[in-house]
């Protein structure tokens, strides 16, 4: 649920902050106190991710007010936005993958 509650108050609070640009939240991992929360983003049409999510980490503080307003947590998880890489790992496995298919492919045509 504050996964959604995240998502519903990004698109009010950050469009305007971030520019122009499409953005994934592919995971929310709360800590077991509801003190931290990591959401894993995955940012896209920018070549420089990690001056995105610095930005997100800066103004972190806009999603608060809207968080705080939806919940009945005892403590507001203090949010961290950090670079999915998942999507990195598995085009990289693709690739050895298409590498080894085409290596046995040249060796039974030989």
């Amino acid at each position: 649920m504050l996964k959604l509650l995240i998502l519903a108050s990004y698109d009010r609070v950050f469009e305007h902050v971030i520019g122009n640009f499409s953005l994934t939240i592919s995971e929310v991992s709360l800590s077991n106190d509801f003190k931290n929360a990591h959401l894993y983003v995955i940012p896209f049409g920018i070549s420089a991710a990690d001056v995105i999510i610095n930005e997100l980490n800066q103004k972190r503080h806009l999603l608060n007010l809207p968080l705080s307003r939806n919940t009945n947590l005892k403590y507001l998880p203090k949010l961290n936005f950090v670079y999915d890489h998942s999507f990195d790992h598995a085009a990289r496995i693709s690739n050895i993958l298409t590498n080894i298919e085409d290596q046995n492919s040249s060796k039974l045509e030989d």
